[in-house]
């Protein structure tokens, strides 16, 4: 701006002066204002275009990635990493994007902010220690279940709900871990045993059960110590997928079904065992037993399906086999880090708040009983951090899987007295 005024005046005051002077003090005026002219006008042109390149940049800045696909923007002087769960958007800026750049609008979520205590170091290598999880990696709409339903569990233990500290400190806790002969401790594995007995606890006395899955688990032979007839199963042995489980000591080995004694030789007389692929239930002959099962349950387990479509039909077959009158009791892993992308066709894949609540929408339709789902990630010092390899046999309720932070859910579904079979199959949608 100044560059140009001086340009004007230069060009005003040199006209002047050559029809007002003589003829040789015009001629070296006007080749004097001339040069002027040329490197005012010269000043002008830089100082625009370097004005213009630099707001250029400056947008590419903002818009810039940050390498994994997620925008940048600038925010209150610092730079901000959109979480991936929220859209970006220059909201604060009102500036156009540069050429051949799209943005979706959006619409603002409110800050949420979990009141969560300062993390507590723990005995590991710094490299390994637990690390805190920052709100801005937890979606809004799972900030906002605390306000809605926490603690919901304590008067409905039929609610669906994630692991929390708060549930595995309660005072009862340590006599339903008894029940396994367990001390207890802050291991979300342990919560979903906790999750279970307390389901039973609730439910009516009952005779017949199948557990998908189980490995080792102590379930089979506590059900036995019940007098209820137990079919325990697991993958078949020559399945693929078997080697890595057996490696591990986690695929099921009959001799083991009662490793922690907690039923008599007596009463394991009433567990048989099955090889089941999930996948293939409808083959099996659980199948043809449908419709006598009063509880059917599986352990962290449906994950390992194969994809999340898989992993939520295998639920909805399950419902099939139970009397009217019986559970079916289902945990499995659950994504808080993102609402958005998550783990799918892999050895393990991690539910989001949408395939829950598909599933819920659905079986309900179908006219089970499923209470409605919260998913309040609690607020206690170990809600808020997640362990890193080599994991931790305590504190140990959130671990990081691929690049997001898991933590476990329990659910409970219910075929009431009166049902009625209906042709509606459950439509899972575009399911990345």
């Amino acid at each position: 701006m100044v560059c140009c005024a001086l340009s004007t005046a230069s060009c005003i005051w040199a006209f002047w002066h050559l029809f007002h002077k003589s003829a040789r003090v015009r001629n070296r005026i006007f080749w004097a204002q001339l040069t002027a002219l040329v490197f005012a006008d010269l000043i002008a042109s830089i100082t625009l275009g370097t004005f213009w390149l630099g707001t250029s940049t400056f947008q590419q800045g903002l818009y810039a990635s940050t390498g994994n696909g997620t925008p940048n923007r600038l925010r209150s002087g610092r730079l901000w990493v959109a979480p991936p769960s929220r859209a970006s958007a220059l909201d604060e800026f009102q500036i156009p994007p540069p050429m051949g750049v799209t943005l979706a609008p959006i619409v603002e979520e409110p800050v949420i902010l979990r009141p969560c205590p300062k993390l507590i170091s723990r005995d590991k290598s710094e490299a390994n220690m637990a690390r805190h999880i920052p709100d801005a990696r937890i979606p809004t709409p799972l900030l906002q279940e605390h306000d809605r339903c926490a603690a919901s569990w304590k008067t409905n233990v039929m609610t669906p709900r994630l692991t929390t500290q708060e549930e595995l400190t309660e005072p009862n806790v340590k006599e339903i871990m008894g029940r396994y002969h367990e001390e207890p401790k802050l291991h979300r594995k342990q919560w979903e045993y906790v999750f279970l007995l307390k389901i039973l606890d609730a439910l009516p006395p009952m005779h017949k059960a199948v557990g998908f899955a189980v490995g080792e688990e102590p379930t089979v032979s506590y059900l036995a110590s019940k007098n209820v007839t137990v079919i325990a199963t697991d993958l078949p042995p020559s399945a693929a997928q078997a080697a890595a489980w057996q490696a591990t000591n986690q695929l099921m080995n009959t001799n083991d079904l009662n490793a922690r004694h907690i039923a008599t030789a007596e009463q394991m007389k009433q567990v048989s065992s099955e090889f089941v692929d999930m996948n293939t239930l409808e083959n099996t002959n659980v199948w043809k037993q449908a419709g006598t099962f009063d509880l059917v349950w599986s352990i962290c387990s449906v994950e390992h399906t194969g994809s999340l479509r898989q992993a939520l039909d295998f639920m909805v077959k399950s419902l099939h086999l139970l009397r009217p009158g019986g559970s079916a009791v289902h945990t499995t892993e659950f994504n808080i880090a993102s609402r958005g992308s998550t783990v799918d066709h892999q050895g393990t894949v991690l539910f989001r708040k949408s395939d829950i609540d598909a599933f819920h929408e659905c079986v309900v339709k179908q006219g089970y009983e499923m209470v409605r789902p919260c998913y309040d990630v609690g607020s206690g010092a170990v809600d808020c951090e997640y362990d890193t390899p080599p994991y931790s046999h305590d504190r140990h309720l959130r671990l990081e899987i691929d690049k997001y932070i898991s933590t476990c859910v329990g659910m409970v579904v219910r075929k009431p007295l009166n049902f009625v079979e209906t042709a509606l199959e459950c439509d899972w949608g575009q399911l990345e």
